[in-house]
């Protein structure tokens, strides 16, 4: 059970005794009836999901009951901005995961 207060946690797990909270982002609208519903989102809007992630990845770490992690679909936009972020998310300890279109989720680390 997640003790953080957070809303936007999708995902928790612990595995030999490390608790791992997990904000997850898709790849593009999946609300019906929206104009871009089914549309992969713009680079704009990959920023705002990686910023937003971001701040409840860092709120959690703050907190200290958890470790966090961000979810995040493996494409080019994606990968590019945690390149540019990565020094302060390892130093923050939040770890990355990126999620191909079959659903095979692979661990980001620069080095």
């Amino acid at each position: 059970m997640c003790t953080t207060k957070e809303h936007g946690i999708d995902i928790l797990a612990e595995r030999q005794g490390e608790k791992l909270a997990v904000e997850a982002k898709g790849g593009g609208s999946g609300t019906p009836g929206t104009r871009r519903y089914g549309s992969p989102f713009t680079n704009n809007q990959k920023r705002s999901h990686v910023a937003v992630a971001l701040l409840t990845a860092a709120r959690v770490v703050s907190e200290g009951s958890h470790g966090a992690g961000i979810a995040l679909p493996s494409d080019e936009g994606h990968s590019l901005l945690i390149k540019q972020i990565w020094p302060a998310l390892k130093m923050l300890g939040i770890r990355i995961f990126f999620v191909d279109p079959s659903r095979v989720v692979t661990e980001f680390d620069a080095e």
